[in-house]
């Protein structure tokens, strides 16, 4: 394996006699190890592109003590940190091709040709390691999955290898969430069983830093549950289901309203239809109506609840002889809108016939 030991520096140290450490290096490692956190931090750049090779090659092995270091704990803030510079340091190694090749020439005497891209890897692939230590084990991503993120951002050879190791470790986490959702939807769960399947999902979730995948996968797994629940209008157990997806859902909703993830954008949108048929209060109602068809103005329940709850304003202004509704709406603006969502709306007829009388009576009265 080209490189594979390139960040253990004293065995590279043994294997090409003539590689001379920058003067303090090795004993930067050495205070590091003793706890020497200050000193650590100022050697650590904000840009590498002027440190020379062998500095940065020092810099890059510090880096991989300070993140095992770092992952020891519990501070998500330094992790990410650590987890960030280590895969960036690496990287920045990786594009000095010349010294690169030379290391790997030396202690392997294999092609090179790929040995800066094994090199820009070393870092992302400690980070994913740590990261599928703690995806099996079930313990916080977040700031793991927030590093790989940042690579990504920094663009270059390095960001692809991010992305693609990002997804794999999430994918640890789907998968046994994926097939307990399975196994549910081959036979009649108990309740309890569902809600506790989707309440894996919202802690995975929110686990792995509210990640869009999770958020996929609690919408378009819902409607093998949901649908029979409201079918049998058992709205109470319905209720209890939909509160384990509400906070995923809105969060997938939020990032369709920003223009990413369309492609669920109906499957998410039928969650806040059910969210509004569900609220305790008439305005909640509504306003969770009005963002289902804004998440997918062609779903036909959506235009269909929203219609609906749009002629009942409409109605119940009318009723109490008012000129504006709840919303601050013309009852006859609400019902026209009604009507233009969906014209087979089966109240709208009752209503638009008391808009009418009301219209007959003002021409009588003036």
């Amino acid at each position: 394996m080209w490189l594979e030991r390139i960040d253990a520096e004293l065995e590279l140290e043994a294997a090409i006699p003539e590689l001379r450490w920058p003067p303090g290096a090795r004993g930067t490692l050495a205070i590091h190890g003793a706890g020497s956190a200050p000193l650590a931090e100022r050697l650590r750049p904000s840009s590498f592109e002027a440190v020379p090779d062998q500095r940065l090659h020092a810099l890059a092995a510090l880096e991989g003590a300070r993140f095992a270091k770092a992952i020891a704990g519990t501070d998500e803030a330094g992790i990410q940190a650590s987890a960030r510079a280590l895969a960036c340091a690496w990287a920045a190694l990786g594009d000095r091709h010349a010294y690169v090749e030379s290391i790997a020439w030396a202690v392997t005497v294999s092609s090179p040709g790929t040995a800066s891209e094994v090199a820009a890897r070393i870092g992302v692939d400690r980070v994913v390691t740590a990261l599928l230590d703690r995806a099996r084990a079930g313990s916080e991503l977040g700031a793991l999955l927030r590093a790989l993120r940042q690579t990504e951002a920094a663009g270059g050879r390095v960001a692809a290898l991010a992305s693609r190791a990002r997804l794999d470790a999430v994918d640890v986490v789907l998968d046994p969430l994926r097939r307990t959702l399975d196994e549910l939807a081959t036979r009649k769960p108990t309740l309890d069983e569902v809600v506790a399947a989707f309440a894996e999902v919202r802690a995975a979730w929110r686990r792995c830093d509210r990640d869009v995948e999770l958020e996929v996968l609690a919408v378009e797994r819902l409607a093998d549950f949901a649908w029979d629940l409201y079918r049998e209008r058992s709205l109470v157990d319905l209720s209890r289901v939909i509160e384990e997806v509400a906070e995923p859902s809105a969060s997938l909703a939020s990032r369709i309203e920003r223009g990413e993830a369309s492609a669920w954008a109906a499957p998410c949108a039928q969650v806040l239809v059910f969210r509004s048929e569900l609220a305790p209060r008439f305005d909640a109602q509504l306003e969770l109506a009005e963002r289902a068809h804004a998440v997918c103005p062609t779903l036909r329940n959506a235009r269909v609840v929203l219609g609906d709850f749009l002629l009942t304003r409409a109605e119940r202004a009318l009723d109490r002889g008012a000129d504006r509704t709840s919303g601050g709406t013309r009852p006859d603006e609400d019902v026209a809108r009604a009507a233009g969502l969906h014209p087979d709306l089966k109240r709208l007829p009752l209503v638009r016939d008391k808009l009418a009388k009301r219209g007959r009576r003002g021409s009588a009265a003036s």
